[in-house]
């Protein structure tokens, strides 16, 4: 990756710093909005801690497909299954079920199918 100046960075607002770091293949914090000058997070930070605690999980998943956002999402080591419905918003670990935020499996999915920007809308709202 090319190193940027400061003083280039200083002349961008957030938006644009934010446009140019996805252009480049950085990754944003989850759950970030940038509007203008002022950043503000979508959810809570207690959230956001727990979906980043949650990616650090797909090192060791893989997610198959199978129709109808459905997944299979395995562990890579023990080869234990997890049923993952996108559109039902459940996984038979049944920790989304009961916190309201994505666990590892939903990520993975997510990312298999590279639609990992859409992350927030499977957050609950309560």
């Amino acid at each position: 990756m090319d190193f940027v100046e400061v003083d280039d960075l200083k002349r961008l607002t957030v938006d644009r710093v934010a446009r140019f770091m996805m252009y480049r293949g950085y990754k944003l914090p989850i759950g970030v909005l940038y509007k203008g000058e002022r950043m503000s997070l979508l959810y809570g930070p207690r959230i956001v801690k727990i979906i980043e605690k949650n990616r650090k999980s797909l090192r060791y998943l893989h997610a198959t497909y199978s129709g109808d956002k459905r997944f299979e999402v395995r562990y890579i080591h023990s080869g234990h299954i997890n049923a993952v419905d996108l559109v039902a918003k459940t996984c038979s670990c049944r920790s989304w079920q009961l916190s309201g935020v994505p666990c590892g499996h939903v990520i993975c999915s997510l990312e298999s199918r590279g639609m990992s920007s859409d992350l927030m809308l499977y957050v609950s709202d309560c």
